[in-house]
């Protein structure tokens, strides 16, 4: 993946009843509209894949592909012939690679920041995501080519990333894209800006730190990225370049052994990486304080600190008109936020929160009028979304929005408050300035200029007549611009280069701007009488999101520091310091090192013709890529063993699986076949399995002699669903709802006949799941929480009185805050009615901790939990394992069963399952893998069946 963004992703759990009949459902709710029609391009290497109307985009990728290929391989492993799909109808800048199935995706909309340098979208994207494909590739052909017979490619996947770090893979991806183009992130002095301000300023972080976070110290998200370019590029200059691919392959000769990729660093280095990390970051520090002393102080005023004690990213500050400081901020203890900050008091006001602000696109404010834009996700289709502009009254909170096919990125007011100036970007990745109405959002103007490039952030003169911007051209370099607005003329005021310049803005006199001409991030300005560049910030880490105050005349603009942002202000009329032509590259000999191991860069050749490539109708079935997952697996318990295959198309669109699954508790067995089809709005899934089935039923009696009986029994059935799964989040909140309905036809056969255990069965099930939750990145459950679940299932086709059953079940946990910031109260309660034979359903309902769980005609649970974290120790013991946050749960448990019919008989019997206790755990990641487990342990004081106390071991991965 090549951005990170702090965003918890919605996970819609599937229905009750499909979880009782699938064992593994293949497809999620990652669609397209069936309104795209996919065509496939074949080059010699690739099946590009790609929506009707991209036939262009396609072509220059396959170029970039097929030529940077070789060059990709040359320091890692071949490859053989991959999958890549495009996308055009979701308004996400992102790529990603995987091998379930083998395949990149791509998603053609640059951001709006600097994030990509002066790289062209498809170049960066297409070389870093190949290079993890080669990196799969370098372990698959290794010891993982075991693995990979046996289990298919999503066992390497998993074994290689569970074996190995993730700075390794993403670090080399981002040495890589750095080495085999000029505007590669590496060669951006912002991608480690932060890392700069930790280190000189004596804000020192360990590797476990690095690697697994600290809920007490901040470090950057993106660390695999930016730290791992450091790592990766470190061990390149001292190793050479084959260090990262023998690293690899000897990780890859035995995956299982938990510390391989460490003995292999040592092997490598000679030390651990530990001390590597250590000694690393002392000698970049050293380098760093050298290029440090070039920086002269200047004379900004600081008006809003850094907050020391909670890392805060403060982005593109405005101030308003009674001097308060305007700014989107987010950090550990703040999600996506509009903060208006008092910069006399302190105090802090909230306008708005959400998960969806789109933090690459600077905001806008007009008097009493904040505008931006936010993403908005289309209820079905997972792969489509659009962008909204937003336009909020900072006095009333009333929001306005304006909405168009075309997304509208970047949206800034004209000075008179009436005109809004935006990106366009079509689904066809044609680009263009539009000028729109503030009121109605109606198409005033458009604007093609600078046809093929990717225009950016666009600002006004304070005449409204102009409007800077900036533009990356198809074969890489970046331009600064000024558009005439009366006579659609633009001129170039900076010339294309592969500088990071980012936004401007502009007043009667200069352009000031966002660049690193010197080695670090500072607002530049360029004259616009004599074309003079100046300096005009000197911050040591990084100057960053300039603004001018038309009320004041001074430049606002947010400065890094070791603890956070900070908000300054400098005049504009002082003089700044004199630049010459700008610098293209920074004086880094890693940096160096890399382009000389490379011997050569990729040549960015405007392919607009076919090449030769072959254009076919993409039919949507399976191919050689689609079987991702084969072989001996585990699935859903730690008592189901199972053989399986798996596969999908490319579209996510077709599904299948077989699988052999045998209980080890109970030596069952069954043989399961399953697909699932989701081109249109329902989702239909079908399928057989045959095989053995246990249960273990807790008999009352009315003497109170009661047993626990054993049923088994063989069983053949069929079932066909429809599910829609629908996406409502919103805002600040994730929310999600999945409507389910599923017939199955089981037919029952017992050695030993039993009155419920023989003859078909019939039932159908209705099923909904409803979620909606807020969260961030240090709560240990929802702060604000609701999820529900019911189903209701009964038989209309009756081929045996005996056997006509209904059963109904609801389920729902309710999180609201604690007492204190992070501490979480959250309430469980379920209820479920068998009407008859209880063992026909699975139940809905868990039970009371601490008991064996046992059905009946009917049950009630409630519960009540309190968490609070201990203390975050961030502690590493022997590298075995590392000790994020200690928590502590204190919970009641209540469970009631009611028994009316037994074995067709009227009964009556009721029994309480009561339990208090605590639970002690540790969010720990251990072997130095990567996703963290909660492990600790459980005491439960049962108040009824022979009051005793109950201890136990936990270990789950489960967040809610």
């Amino acid at each position: 993946m090549i951005r990170i963004r702090i965003l918890f992703f919605l996970l819609l759990a599937q229905s009750p009843v499909m979880a009782q009949f699938l064992p593994y459902l293949p497809l999620d709710a990652n669609q397209n509209p069936p309104s795209v029609k996919f065509r496939k391009l074949r080059s010699p290497s690739f099946n590009i894949v790609f929506p009707s109307g991209l036939e262009k985009d396609a072509i220059h990728l396959a170029d970039v592909l097929e030529r940077s290929k070789p060059l990709v391989e040359k320091t890692m492993s071949a490859t053989s012939r991959l999958d890549v799909l495009m996308h055009n109808q979701i308004a996400l800048a992102n790529a990603f690679a995987t091998l379930s199935p083998r395949r990149i995706e791509l998603f053609p909309l640059p951001p709006q920041d600097n994030f990509a340098g002066s790289n062209e979208w498809y170049t960066l994207t297409a070389i870093h995501e190949l290079r993890h494909i080669t990196q799969f590739s370098l372990y698959a052909n290794r010891g993982y080519s075991f693995f990979y017979t046996l289990f298919g490619p999503m066992a390497v996947e998993a074994l290689s990333m569970f074996s190995t770090p993730l700075w390794y893979f993403e670090g080399d991806a981002v040495c890589t894209e750095t080495a085999l183009t000029p505007g590669g992130r590496g060669r951006l002095s912002g991608f480690t800006a932060e890392q700069r301000a930790f280190e000189l300023s004596g804000k020192t972080f360990t590797y476990e730190n690095v690697l697994f976070g600290s809920y007490k110290k901040w470090y950057p998200p993106g660390h695999a990225y930016s730290y791992g370019y450091l790592l990766t590029s470190d061990l390149r200059y001292r190793y050479g370049a084959g260090a990262l691919t023998y690293l690899g392959s000897r990780t890859a000769e035995n995956p299982l052994f938990p510390w391989r990729f460490a003995r292999s660093f040592r092997k490598l280095t000679g030390t651990n990486v530990r001390r590597y990390h250590n000694r690393m970051m002392d000698s970049l520090g050293a380098e760093w304080a050298i290029n440090q002393l070039n920086n002269q102080p200047d004379n900004a005023v600081t008006l809003i600190g850094a907050d020391s004690n909670s890392f805060t990213y403060m982005l593109y500050p405005r101030r308003l008109s009674d001097g308060r400081i305007l700014s989107l901020q987010y950090g550990y203890d703040k999600m996506y936020s509009f903060i208006i900050t008092d910069t006399a008091t302190g105090k802090e006001q909230c306008l708005y929160r959400s998960y969806e602000i789109n933090t690459d696109q600077p905001f806008s404010v007009y008097k009493n009028l904040l505008m931006f834009t936010e993403t908005e996700n289309h209820p079905r289709w997972g792969m489509s979304s659009n962008t909204a502009i937003r336009i909020l009254n900072i006095n009333t909170g009333k929001i306005q929005s304006h909405r168009a096919e075309s997304r509208r990125l970047s949206p800034s007011f004209s000075p008179d408050g009436r005109t809004i100036a935006a990106v366009e970007h079509t689904t066809t990745n044609n680009c263009a300035l539009v000028l729109l109405d503030l009121v109605s959002g109606e198409l005033l103007r458009r604007y093609n200029v600078y046809n093929g490039d990717y225009l950016q952030t666009p600002s006004w003169s304070p005449d409204g007549r102009t409007i800077v911007f900036t533009h990356i051209r198809k074969t890489g370099g970046k331009a600064l611009s000024a558009l005439d607005t009366e006579t659609g003329l633009a001129r170039i005021i900076l010339d294309y280069g592969h500088h990071d310049i980012a936004f401007p803005v502009l007043t009667n006199e200069s352009v000031f701007f966002q660049a690193s001409f010197d080695g670090s991030e500072n607002i530049y300005a360029i004259h616009l009488s004599d074309s003079a560049l100046w300096r005009v910030t000197s911050e040591p880490f990084a100057g960053r999101y300039p603004s001018v105050d038309s009320w004041s005349g001074q430049l606002i603009f947010s400065a890094l520091t070791a603890g956070g942002y900070a908000v300054k202000s400098i005049r504009t009329d002082l003089p700044f310091i004199k630049m010459g032509f700008p610098q293209e590259h920074r004086d880094d000999k890693r940096l160096t090192e890399i382009l000389n191991q490379e011997k050569g860069q990729f040549s960015k050749a405007d392919t607009t013709a076919d090449a030769g490539y072959e254009f076919r109708k993409y039919t949507g079935l399976f191919n050689g890529n689609s079987f991702y997952q084969w072989g001996l697996q585990n699935l859903d318990s730690a008592y189901n063993l199972s053989m399986a295959v798996q596969a999908k198309n490319l579209t996510n669109t077709l599904g299948a699986g077989m699988s052999f699954i045998h209980n080890l508790y109970d030596q069952t067995s069954t043989f399961n076949t399953e697909v699932s089809y989701s081109k249109y709005y329902p989702v239909f899934d079908a399928g057989f399995n045959v095989g053995d089935r246990t249960n273990y039923t807790f008999t009352p009696d009315r003497d109170g002699d009661d047993s626990v009986a054993t049923y088994s029994w063989y069983q053949e059935a069929a079932y066909f669903g429809v599910r829609i799964p629908i996406d409502l989040s919103k805002r600040n909140y994730f929310a999600g709802l999945t409507l389910a309905t599923f017939v199955k036809y089981q037919n029952n056969h017992s050695a030993v006949p039993h009155l419920e255990f023989d003859g078909s069965f019939t039932p159908v099930t209705h099923s909904l799941r409803f979620s909606r939750y807020t969260l961030w990145l240090k709560d240990m459950k929802p702060r604000w929480g609701q999820f529900v679940k019911g189903s209701y299932s009964y038989t209309p086709m009756i081929t045996s009185a005996l056997y006509h059953s209904d059963f109904i079940a609801a389920t729902g946990m309710f999180y609201f805050p604690g007492l204190v910031r992070y501490h979480s109260l959250f309430f469980e309660q379920g209820a479920e009615i068998h009407s008859d034979g209880f063992h026909l359903y699975k139940p809905e309902v868990r039970f009371s901790r601490g008991y064996q769980p046992f059905t009946a005609n009917e049950q009630v649970l409630f519960s009540v939990n309190y968490l609070f974290p201990l203390l975050c120790p961030d502690l590493n013991i022997l590298t075995v394992m590392y000790m994020k946050r200690i928590a502590t749960k204190l919970f009641y448990d209540y469970t009631h069963l009611h028994y009316t019919r037994i074995q067709g008989m009227n009964f009556d019997r009721r029994l309480y399952f009561r339990s208090v206790g605590v639970e002690l755990t540790s969010e720990t990641f251990l072997f130095r893998l990567p996703v963290p487990v909660d492990m600790g342990i459980r005491w439960s004081y049962l108040l009824d069946q022979n009051k005793k106390s109950f201890y136990e071991m936990i270990l789950t991965f489960d967040r809610f």
